[in-house]
């Protein structure tokens, strides 16, 4: 182990887009009569498309509805999920209806207000297929994928869908995942030369694709397939970004602010270990008659396969390097 200094800087290309898409699948029987457009907005509460002339309305939740939602049926949480959606939308209010596992006749009331709003029979009961669940409030149409008069069948795909913010997506190859922990502020330069900020969000396997872009590049300008993981950075500004997506300029320029650590204990990546209960560990060999010593260590800055580590060790210490 040795002790220098170690500084970091990284500029990546990328492109704009919109995230990864979710498949969204039909459920019940009957005729495709109305598709969304590519690009449309779709709020909770709203239909996202219809079959037989029915909306086929989306709501937010965590899971999909697998049965009729009807008075007398039996406790659940997708009773719950309903409840909260209805109370969120306005339909009911801590005065008429318990958010709870229970389909009262508060709930009915609330279904019937609900189905009045969109000119449906108000039956008080929501048969299997009239509600897509998301986890977002508000999603953009990516793609369609079924066509109108086309044949309900359970499981059909009908569109895929995104969130409707605006990302950076950028390659992560020659070790720029080390640079880029989650949560990490970075500046995204768009084509026309404004500066957005940007937050690091998630990281992809390598082979990952997004929604809404052009593929991503690294900095070397290697288009087409990306070695690494591929970031998804989040943007403020989306107006900015939105309109410079809406115009085609797709491409990006996302700086990683320098860092620099003087004095650092430094150690070959390779030598670092993981541990089973989570974090890194290395080797430590005390002389060449006893067998080396796990120390648990915590990493720093990671530079040209060299990390920091900080722990119990020091300057001069020999580090065993797995072959």
């Amino acid at each position: 182990m040795a002790r220098t200094s170690l500084a970091s800087g990284l500029r990546l290309s990328g492109t704009l887009g919109h995230g990864p898409a979710a498949e969204v699948v039909v459920q019940g029987q009957g005729t495709f009569t109305l598709l969304p457009p590519i690009g449309k907005r779709v709020r909770t509460g709203e239909a996202l498309f219809e079959t037989d002339a029915w909306p086929v309305v989306l709501f937010t939740g965590a899971r999909p509805f697998w049965r009729d939602l009807t008075p007398g049926m039996s406790d659940g949480p997708d009773v719950r999920q309903l409840e909260r959606n209805l109370t969120d939308l306005g339909f009911a209010d801590p005065t008429n209806l318990t958010v709870d596992e229970r389909y009262t006749d508060g709930t009915e009331a609330a279904v019937k207000r609900w189905q009045k709003s969109l000119g449906l029979d108000r039956t008080g009961r929501i048969p299997l297929g009239r509600v897509v669940v998301l986890p977002h409030r508000v999603v953009r149409v990516d793609e369609v994928k079924a066509v109108r008069g086309g044949v309900v069948a359970p499981g059909t795909p009908v569109l895929s869908v995104t969130a409707p913010d605006v990302y950076a997506s950028v390659g992560l190859g020659d070790g720029g995942a080390a640079q880029l922990p989650p949560g990490a502020d970075v500046s995204v330069e768009l084509a026309d030369g404004r500066v957005l900020k940007g937050e690091l969000r998630s990281v992809a396997p390598e082979g990952a694709s997004t929604s809404g872009g052009g593929g991503t590049s690294n900095e070397r300008g290697e288009g087409g397939g990306v070695k690494g993981p591929i970031a998804t950075i989040g943007l403020d500004g989306q107006k900015a970004a939105r309109a410079a997506l809406d115009k085609g300029r797709t491409s990006v320029t996302v700086t990683v602010p320098d860092r620099k650590v003087n004095n650092a204990l430094v150690v070959p990546v390779t030598a670092l270990l993981a541990l089973a209960d989570g974090g890194y560990g290395v080797r430590v060999v005390r002389d060449a008659q006893s067998e080396p010593r796990l120390v648990p260590v915590e990493v720093g800055l990671i530079v040209d396969a060299r990390a920091q580590i900080t722990g119990a060790v020091r300057k001069g210490q020999r580090v065993v390097i797995p072959t």
